[in-house]
Order: C-alpha cells, then sequence, then structure tokens
C-alpha cells in the first residue's frame, strides 16, 4: 500500500524497515503489530493515512479507526457486505487499494 500511495520504494527497504517507517509516520494504527492479521477499520484508517485522504468532521476530530471506516464506506471504496471488524483477505486488500488510487487518479478524493 505505502509502494502505491508513492511513500516509500520497496526495493530499497526490508519489510521491517517499511513497518518501521509507517509507525514512525503514523500511518499504522496504534496498536498494530508486525504479523498480525489486519481488520477492515485497520486498512480504512492506513489507507486514509497512506493516500491523504481528508475525512468529514468526526474523522478530523478523533483520526479513529471506526470514523476512517465509515469514511471509505460513504466514498465507496469499500463496498457490499462488510464489517469494520472483519478480517482483510488478499482481495479485499487490492480491491480497496485499486480503488482508493482510481478515486485519487480522477481526483475524487
Amino acid at each position: 500500500m505505502l509502494e502505491a500511495a508513492e511513500l516509500v520504494e520497496p526495493d530499497r527497504m526490508d519489510p521491517e524497515e517499511v513497518f518501521s517507517y509507517a509507525q514512525e509516520n503514523s500511518l499504522l494504527p496504534k496498536d498494530a503489530e508486525a504479523g498480525q492479521e489486519v481488520t477492515l477499520k485497520g486498512l480504512s484508517y492506513m489507507v486514509m493515512q497512506a493516500f491523504g485522504i481528508r475525512g468529514g468532521l468526526f474523522y478530523t476530530i478523533t483520526k479513529s479507526q471506526h470514523h476512517a471506516y465509515r469514511e471509505l464506506v460513504q466514498r465507496g471504496i469499500i463496498q457490499g457486505r462488510a464489517d469494520p471488524l472483519m478480517y482483510v483477505d488478499g482481495d479485499q486488500l487490492l480491491f480497496t487499494i485499486n480503488r482508493a488510487l482510481h478515486l485519487k487518479e480522477t481526483g475524487r478524493l
């Protein structure tokens, strides 16, 4: 995701360095740990931070994962039946990143 957001060059960093970079730059939820499964609300927070998506009033005030999730649902980045506490699989991750990239490239973010 950080490569898609043009924040890191993975060829120059190993996974531990990328994780450290993301933590240091507040791109991950505070409770994130390496190797841990990601929930949809955690992914939402990471997408909001990595792509610099401005949220509504509640997200701006709280910067919470819950409000990040609601923002991405409202913007159509997260679609279909979804629960903020469900774990993200590879397909969901790729779909979410692709959708965020598309909306950013078309100027709708």
